[in-house]
C-alpha cells in the first residue's frame, strides 16, 4: 500500500501543474484583452468616476 501512494502522487502533479498553466495563460490573455478594450488611462479614471 505505500508503495502505491507515490505513484498516485507523480500522477496528480503533472495533471495539477498542466491546470495551473492553463489558468495562467488564462488570466494573462484576459489582460492582454483587457488592456485592448481600454489602451488609455483616461478610461479607467471615468469608470472610477462612474463607480462613484
Amino acid at each position: 500500500m505505500p508503495q502505491l501512494f507515490p505513484l498516485s502522487w507523480m500522477m496528480i502533479t503533472p495533471i495539477m501543474l498542466t491546470i495551473f498553466l492553463i489558468i495562467l495563460m488564462t488570466i494573462y490573455f484576459l489582460k492582454m484583452e483587457m488592456k485592448m478594450m481600454m489602451p488609455k488611462k483616461e478610461t479607467i479614471k471615468v469608470y472610477i468616476n462612474f463607480k462613484w
